[in-house]
């Protein structure tokens, strides 16, 4: 009985981690409409199966109220910011497809940044250079086997800098609402609809030359880092235990 009291936790943990990543990689693999929806809602079973009530935090959706009305302000702003930056360099789009593009912002957002920064958020600013590596590393792998195309050094760098800026924005808050509103306005401007060139649509692939990889994307990536670094609201050190995750086992 004690030997089960022991390992119980640590296998519930081994299948809750094992679970999400399953999930988190299957809708990349996958053509439903609805697939990161579905997968979503399976982590947050899990999630609430391993810790019951602490699920919300856990996911990085426990948000204050003004600080949700700031991320909603934010996202009008951004996403008007985008769409003006989108509409200088695109050569024909086709298409809209806005509930796509949120469901799989909210999909990376409540398992990279809610659920793993979340548990590495002791380590700071060292979790948020580390999940910002995995990000930026995602992207290509994904483009790569799915179009077998390689993405450019200027596209990687813009998308670890992203990255560590939305980092940081829920290091500093504790949750999503900030970096969702920065991630989710970005790629409903972007990848909402389809680009074509001389009546031929490119990929996803192709297209992250020409957005990500811009020095106008870049700069924009470097301007939202210095604001999350200095000038983010809901900073605390203080307060550690907003933080912490203790052990909420099923026993």
């Amino acid at each position: 009985m004690e030997f089960n009291h022991i390992t119980s936790p640590r296998l519930h943990d081994s299948l809750t981690v094992f679970g999400i990543a399953i999930l988190f990689a299957a809708p990349y693999l996958s053509s439903s409409p609805a697939r990161y929806l579905i997968a979503d809602l399976a982590i947050v079973t899990i999630v609430a199966w391993r810790f019951r009530t602490d699920t919300i935090r856990r996911i990085g959706l426990s948000i204050p109220l003004r600080h949700g009305c700031a991320a909603v302000i934010s996202f009008g702003l951004l996403f008007l910011l985008a769409q003006a930056f989108v509409e200088q360099i695109a050569i024909e789009t086709h298409g809209w497809r806005p509930a796509f593009s949120l469901s799989q912002v909210f999909h990376q957002e409540i398992v990279l940044r809610g659920l793993l920064l979340g548990a590495l958020i002791r380590w700071r600013y060292s979790s948020a250079v580390l999940v910002a590596i995995l990000f930026a590393s995602l992207h290509p792998l994904f483009y790569w086997w799915a179009f077998d195309l390689l993405l450019p050094p200027t596209s990687v760098a813009t998308l670890f800098v992203f990255g560590l800026a939305t980092n940081l924005l829920f290091v500093r808050t504790g949750h999503i609402a900030f970096s969702f509103a920065v991630h989710a306005a970005w790629n409903l401007a972007r990848f909402h609809a389809e680009y074509m060139v001389r009546g031929q649509y490119l990929s996803e692939a192709q297209t992250f030359a020409i957005y990500e990889g811009s020095g106008y994307a870049l700069g924009a990536a470097v301007a939202l880092l210095l604001y999350g670094m200095f000038l983010a609201p809901g900073i605390n050190h203080r307060n550690e235990h907003v933080f912490s995750y203790p052990s909420r086992s099923r026993t």
